[in-house]
């Protein structure tokens, strides 16, 4: 069972997973792969504070293990700043409105603030070609990002940069009841 639930995790299905860890860890409470993979499916659901106790029991009852080891740095390190690109490009042929586009995105992350809270910074870029003509779209913002079981909601406050000027508020959450279904809207 315990192979069966670590597989499930290591296909993206933490709920699955979870299942088969929690009833691998009620029939023997001191196995330790079943508590890493309980705290590991945890925060991949989104129960950051969850998955932090469960952490820092396996640290208090077995700290040199070598998977205890990897739970704590895997938290260490997804807990840290982090910086995220995202870049697109298309091109089109023949004559073709806004057949060349461009579009970026970069957020820095600050560290997990603690009860799952992260503030971030946001920078947007849109270029297109329109047959002879190029338009820039450039936005910056920055925002909160709340992470909660099966939940991520963030909002942002922005300012386009480009002609228009104008103040931008954006909203966006993501609820993912279940390891086959996520619903996202923003």
């Amino acid at each position: 069972e315990l192979e069966t639930a670590a597989l499930a995790q290591a296909r993206g299905l933490p709920r699955a997973a979870r299942a088969g860890f929690d009833r691998v860890a009620a029939r023997s409470p001191g196995n330790v792969h079943a508590k890493i993979g309980q705290a590991e499916t945890a925060w991949a659901m989104g129960a950051l504070e969850e998955g932090k106790a469960l952490t820092d029991e396996l640290v208090g009852t077995m700290p040199e293990h070598p998977g205890v080891k990897r739970l704590v740095r895997s938290w260490e390190s997804s807990s840290r700043a982090r910086l995220s690109l995202e870049a697109n490009a298309g091109q089109g042929h023949g004559r073709i409105s806004g057949k060349d586009d461009l579009s970026t995105d970069l957020w820095l992350y600050s560290p997990l603030l603690g009860n799952g809270f992260r503030v971030f910074a946001h920078h947007h870029r849109v270029a297109a070609d329109f047959d002879e003509n190029r338009a820039d779209h450039i936005r910056v913002g920055a925002g909160v990002e709340l992470t909660r079981k099966n939940w991520r909601l963030a909002a942002e406050l922005g300012s386009e940069r480009t002609f228009a000027r104008k103040e931008t508020v954006s909203l966006r959450g993501s609820w993912q009841p279940s390891d086959g279904w996520e619903f996202r809207a923003g």
